[in-house]
């Protein structure tokens, strides 16, 4: 019972998220894209003063491959 509830809801939230509008996708990627650009800034920030920053700065590079992916996919869409 458990397996097909999972399966259930893995689909009903695939298919939810494929028909999300295009500006929304457009909003959504420009969000992460102007996060990832100010996560780099604090992590920049941070290493000026001497405090760890890698962790940002991934987050950063991750922030800013979903943005491109996200409007992508928007302009992808048919």
């Amino acid at each position: 019972f458990d397996l097909f509830m999972i399966k259930f809801w893995q689909k009903k939230i695939g298919f939810m998220l494929k028909n999300i509008d295009k500006r929304v996708r457009l909003t959504v990627g420009t969000l992460f894209i102007i996060g990832s650009l100010f996560g780099g800034l604090v992590g920049y920030d941070l290493r000026s003063v001497g405090q760890q920053y890698n962790h940002i700065w991934v987050l950063s590079i991750i922030a800013l491959y979903a943005g491109f992916d996200w409007i992508s996919k928007a302009f992808n869409d048919n």
